[in-house]
């Protein structure tokens, strides 16, 4: 039998050394409920740590790793209406850009979308360019209006 090589204990001794030091004893949980993060994403569901404070952001599937506070749902136009909530906050992204005209139509929304409620206070049109605040249907401004041709003269 070989010896084992001494980086490899020195790692076992140094993790165990720091778990001591930032978790405490392992083996005194106290009155505290030991936080698992089954999906390893760094973020923690309230259902297995109930000792998040009520701001901490938590993770919302702990069974997904692309699903958690630190996703970037709003940045990510793969996540866009797709009836996934990656980023925890409670809704899918509908209007990118914010000028409260859905990128999505409501009814191709709610059929991807079974457990989530259509937002208030949107438009019933859908936006032409969800990625351009200023681009929209009936805009005042009609070279920016999504109904007009952009080969019709102003």
């Amino acid at each position: 039998m070989r010896p084992a090589k001494p980086y490899l204990l020195g790692a076992v001794l140094c993790t165990v050394l720091l778990s001591a030091l930032i978790c405490g004893d392992p083996n005194d949980y106290g009155d505290k409920v030991a936080c698992l993060d089954e999906d390893r994403d760094g973020f923690v569901a309230r259902t297995t740590c109930p000792e998040l404070a009520p701001g901490e952001m938590a993770d919302c599937d702990e069974t997904r790793a692309d699903r958690n506070p630190g996703m970037d749902e709003a940045g990510t136009e793969d996540f866009w209406y797709d009836g996934i909530d990656q980023d925890c906050d409670g809704e899918d992204i509908i209007d990118q850009d914010g000028d409260t005209y859905p990128g999505i139509f409501e009814e191709d929304w709610e059929a991807q979308h079974l457990n989530m409620e259509w937002p208030t206070g949107l438009h019933d049109e859908r936006d032409c360019d969800d990625q351009d605040r200023g681009r929209y249907p009936d805009n005042p401004d009609e070279s920016s209006d999504c109904r007009r041709d952009p080969g019709d003269a102003l």
